[in-house]
């Protein structure tokens, strides 16, 4: 009898431990599940701290010799991999830019780095002589640049210089004839069409230009001959159409199909060979939806994953589902995004494969794609992290599509 009782009692130990066993791989595979449609990814922070003239970061780019540039409203820096060089205004020195508010950068092919600034014209950059030119509006030059506030930067494979401005509409550069080009649109019809605020330029693989306006949607011409041939416009009474009049970011993904970041109308995606529309909005309801409905950058890695910076943090696009993966600020882990705020910010993907994030009040983060890195999950109680582990034993490991 007493032998039946010992058998019985390690039979229940034998099945209780075994239960133990299927709950724990369950649990895993849960969250396995769980991480697999949410990758957990780890941002460097750079702010005043680490030598950053201020912690709004708008623009960003990399020069000929592997330089990082930043642009914040409190001057311009150059990061070197280990320490910032800020460069400020100085009155009558042509060793500074024209004024500290920097809002766009582009490195042109032939080396120059023109920032963009607000009130300040257009600044380039001469590695050689170390020193800026200023290109600024004169009301009197019809041959001067249109507007001081410039908002997009575009070079063409020509090397011409494609700028919108935030009160003169469009102005081309031809660095070679040193010479400007105020652009108007013109219909089909031979009607001038004059628009002030250009937010977003791009050319694309047929040579089109697409040009994004606050407020009066999105236009398409020929560059040639600067013969409008289409025109976009958010009509409420249009659910397959543009989402918004407000455009801010272009992007043309590999397929040809075109991106287009507006405020409160999220993503609408052209597909420019059949004219048709595909909206990509947050629900609320729905956690695989864009985290917010004003997008200010779309920009593709050297992966061809697409980044979304939004008013509340960055988004990941899942080319497969079609759905969106969102990072955000964690305050219980410091390797998560520093700002959720990324408004009027511009990503940017280096030669190395770095995605830089500019955000408001966070300085600069930064998301190496290729390095691969061990993260510790551990036993924590956190409201915000839904990710860590329920206790300190792993007996089961698996790898996800993500690798």
């Amino acid at each position: 009898m007493l032998a039946l009782f010992h058998r019985a009692t390690e039979y229940d130990q034998r099945m209780q431990g075994a239960r133990w066993t299927i709950a724990c791989i369950c649990l895993l595979h849960l969250q396995i599940q769980t991480l697999a449609q949410f990758p957990m990814l780890r941002f460097k922070h750079y702010t005043i701290k680490h030598g950053l003239p201020q912690n709004t970061v708008l623009c960003i780019a990399q020069d000929q010799q592997g330089f990082i540039w930043l642009g914040t409203q409190d001057g311009l820096c150059r990061y070197d991999g280990y320490s910032f060089r800020v460069f400020r205004h100085r009155p009558n020195d042509s060793t500074t830019p024209s004024v500290n508010y920097i809002t766009r950068l582009h490195v042109a092919r032939d080396g120059t780095l023109w920032i963009g600034t607000a009130d300040g014209g257009l600044n380039a950059y001469n590695y050689r002589t170390q020193r800026f030119t200023v290109h600024m509006h004169k009301p009197e030059n019809p041959h001067s640049i249109a507007d001081n506030t410039i908002q997009a930067l575009y070079e063409d494979q020509d090397g011409t210089i494609w700028v919108g401005t935030e009160h003169g509409g469009l102005s081309i550069f031809s660095p070679k004839q040193q010479h400007w080009k105020r652009l108007n649109f013109k219909t089909l019809d031979g009607h001038i069409l004059s628009k002030n605020r250009v937010y977003a330029i791009l050319k694309d693989h047929q040579g089109t230009i697409w040009v994004g306006t606050y407020g009066d949607g999105l236009y398409c011409f020929r560059p040639s001959d600067s013969t409008l041939v289409q025109r976009y416009c958010y009509h409420p009474a249009n659910p397959q159409g543009l989402n918004s009049n407000i455009i801010t970011s272009l992007h043309e993904d590999s397929n040809g199909n075109l991106w287009i970041g507006t405020i409160g109308g999220g993503i609408s995606r052209l597909d420019t060979r059949r004219q048709h529309f595909t909206r990509f909005v947050h629900v609320p309801s729905d956690p695989s939806t864009l985290s917010n409905n004003s997008v200010w950058s779309i920009e593709r890695d050297s992966l061809g994953s697409i980044w979304i910076a939004t008013n509340d943090g960055l988004n990941l696009f899942d080319h497969t589902t079609e759905r969106f993966l969102h990072y955000k600020h964690n305050p219980s882990d410091p390797s998560s995004l520093s700002d959720n705020l990324l408004a009027r910010t511009k990503l940017f993907c280096d030669r190395h494969g770095v995605v830089w994030i500019g955000t408001n009040v966070g300085g600069v983060n930064t998301l190496d794609i290729h390095q691969k890195k061990f993260y510790s999950f551990r036993q924590f109680v956190s409201s915000q992290n839904v990710y860590s582990a329920s206790g300190q034993a792993v007996r089961a490991l698996y790898e996800d599509h993500y690798g």
